[in-house]
């Protein structure tokens, strides 16, 4: 995962979305088959998966993922944990968000 953003990070609410784009960049010298992207709030019980997708080698790719905040959710932070995998090669990342009342 060369990067992970969370686009509207800036005022989170309880049923409101979190907009997070992510870059996968595959510098290596064979190609990356059956990645898939995983993203968890254990806290708030969120929790989304893409893929399986191939990357090949020298290329990038961007997606968006879209998480939705649960209704219950209490105000305060949590962290995102995304995981890039394919059972060969494994990267994990986090992120932590604000959620306001």
């Amino acid at each position: 995962m060369t990067r992970f953003s969370i686009i509207n990070d800036d005022y989170l609410r309880p049923g409101d979305n979190i907009m997070i784009l992510v870059t996968l960049e595959n510098n290596g010298n064979t190609n990356l088959n059956d990645i898939q992207l995983t993203f968890v709030v254990p806290e708030l019980d969120m929790r989304r998966r893409i893929g399986p997708f191939d990357l090949k080698k020298n290329k990038e790719i961007t997606r968006l993922i879209i998480l939705d905040i649960p209704y219950w959710a209490k105000p305060g932070y949590y962290n995102i944990r995304a995981t890039a995998s394919n059972g060969d090669v494994r990267r994990v990342k986090h992120r932590e968000i604000l959620i306001h009342n």
